[in-house]
């Protein structure tokens, strides 16, 4: 019997049928999960090395070839790609799918450690890395409408990076562009001489005094205070007349062998919406 038959025949049978079908499904797909984020891992790892101070040149034959070669011997790689330039060196490793990263990473550590006293000394520890989709961000915000690029930064680092922080779900903030405020002591290297004075003196002072120390604790009947000691630096002008011991006796101001200047650390990125000075914060989930 077919099912057109046996439908025209018991049609209440097969309307009951219908509607068991229709109730199992309505409560599947209810209770159905949805995850925006499924957990999964590329099967990608990168083997990153400092060499500072060597050229492109330099590196590709004393790192990343060397490191190629071995990690080339390892099972389930399907392909190896690599970047060196002055100072750094970078080596893609994809495997192929379907393989236990945590194991591969462990491989890779080993290959590493069987190549690592044939490095440069001179040149750090292989960082190895896996790709993590949970890295990229997955939402930026640019903070822009003024000229004065240091106060976005201070608004998106004390307001908004806390804020977003505070968010169920995000799982870090960065921020890039802006300017960070920087204390340049420019030393006069012919006055220094003449003082008798090193650079490490100098930077030794300089650790001493700007720095806040617990002085103990004061009992005054069944009260008790904590004492610090609060010695950091609050204005430039507290480092130009910061005294410096002279080893013949007496002191002299800092101001008299070095300029001291309110400035900003030199721009490795800049930030820029619709053409305008901007503060980018980079907000990235937590993948669950």
């Amino acid at each position: 019997m077919n099912l057109a038959r046996f439908s025209i025949k018991r049609p209440v049978t097969t309307l009951m049928i219908i509607a068991v079908v229709l109730v199992l499904g309505f409560i599947s797909f209810s209770r159905l999960g949805i995850d925006l984020f499924p957990e999964f891992s590329f099967p990608v790892g990168v083997v990153m090395t400092q060499y500072q101070g060597a050229s492109s040149h330099e590196v590709e034959n004393l790192i990343t070839k060397p490191l190629e070669q071995v990690l080339s011997t390892m099972n389930n790689v399907r392909n190896i790609q690599s970047l060196s330039s002055e100072g750094n060196s970078t080596i893609i490793v994809e495997f192929n799918w379907g393989t236990n990263m945590d194991i591969a990473t462990q491989d890779i550590r080993e290959k590493i450690d069987l190549i690592e006293p044939y490095l440069p000394s001179d040149a750090k520890a292989p960082m190895i890395v896996k790709f993590d989709p949970s890295m990229m961000p997955v939402m930026q915000i640019a903070l822009y409408g003024s000229d004065d690029i240091v106060q976005l930064k201070k608004i998106a680092e004390d307001v908004i990076e806390s804020r977003l922080l505070r968010i169920e779900g995000v799982a870090s903030v960065g921020i890039s562009g802006g300017l960070e405020r920087q204390i340049a002591i420019s030393v006069d290297p012919d006055k220094l001489s003449f003082y008798g004075l090193s650079m490490s003196q100098l930077a030794s002072k300089l650790q001493m005094e700007n720095i806040n120390l617990p002085g103990g604790n004061v009992n005054q009947g069944k009260k008790q205070y904590n004492i610090r000691t609060q010695a950091e630096f609050e204005d430039i002008s507290e480092i130009e007349n910061m005294p410096i011991p002279l080893p013949q006796g007496g002191t002299i101001p800092l101001k008299s062998i070095a300029k001291v200047e309110d400035t900003y650390k030199d721009i490795s990125t800049i930030a820029r919406y619709n053409g305008k000075p901007s503060s980018f914060d980079h907000t990235k989930a937590k993948w669950l």
